[in-house]
């Protein structure tokens, strides 16, 4: 099997060896890999893998803790109410006026409200300003095109099975002038 690094993606070692070591790895554990067996086959000093992880604990600590701060800033929605029924560029005004229940001309959907724009991840910007920016929303819309690609690749093999889905994708992405 020939393995290549994922676009996106930043691992030290050669993928070739990562391919070959993970696949060995999960041969071994009757055909399937989890994330915890992986961490205790690198623990050996001599796994090709080793230097994959940053093995103190006090760095390693803080960093699940920033993970975990982008799963909770990533979690938060937002949700619009009255939809319009036909596509329409929308702007977003935040209020604390939420009827306490909707009515049936009332229809509401959830948006993501935190959005990382730069391709580090450094950082996260809230759905309002970026809608009253234009250049942030033109990068919000590079990073959705970006994911649509990934998407792609990531479920090419359903590329038989869902012949719509990509080609909406690819009519949508064709569509959008950025």
């Amino acid at each position: 099997m020939k393995f290549k690094r994922r676009k996106g993606y930043q691992i030290k070692t050669n993928p070739q060896v990562v391919g070959e070591y993970c696949y060995e790895l999960e041969q071994k554990k009757g055909g399937k890999l989890t994330p915890k067996e992986l961490v205790e086959a690198a623990r050996d000093v001599n796994s090709p893998l080793h230097n994959e992880f940053e093995w103190d604990d006090t760095k390693a600590a803080q960093k699940y803790r920033e993970w975990q701060a982008r799963y909770i800033i990533s979690s938060i929605e937002l949700t619009i109410i009255n939809i319009p029924s036909e596509p329409t560029k929308v702007t977003l005004h935040i209020t604390n006026d939420v009827p306490d229940e909707e009515s049936e001309e009332t229809s509401t959907y959830g948006v993501k409200f935190y959005h990382s724009l730069d391709s580090d991840g450094t950082g996260y910007e809230n759905v309002v300003s970026i809608s009253e920016d234009e250049e942030k929303t033109k990068r919000l819309l590079e990073n959705c095109k970006k994911d649509i690609g990934t998407f792609r690749e990531k479920y090419n093999t359903l590329r038989g099975t869902l012949p719509r889905l990509f080609e909406a994708m690819d009519e949508v992405t064709e569509g959008v002038a950025l």
